[in-house]
């Protein structure tokens, strides 16, 4: 979780992500580390309205 949070200091796709990590499959991706991530409130969705679109990017939340 601490890479992906370091990486996703600019907004990243799950594509940038799965690169990032050296992984390929983008469901177990979201169930294992983004959903309980962005549950926790520690990365968040730049298009949260649109959770499936295609042009979903992540970024770290800054800590207050």
């Amino acid at each position: 979780m601490r890479q992906i949070l370091d990486f996703c200091q600019e907004p990243k796709t799950v594509f940038e992500i799965l690169d990032l990590l050296g992984l390929s499959d983008r469901m177990n991706l979201m169930r294992t580390y983004l959903n309980p991530m962005l549950a926790m409130g520690i990365l968040a969705m730049t298009e949260p309205e649109k959770p499936t679109s295609r042009n979903q990017k992540y970024k770290t939340v800054k800590a207050n």
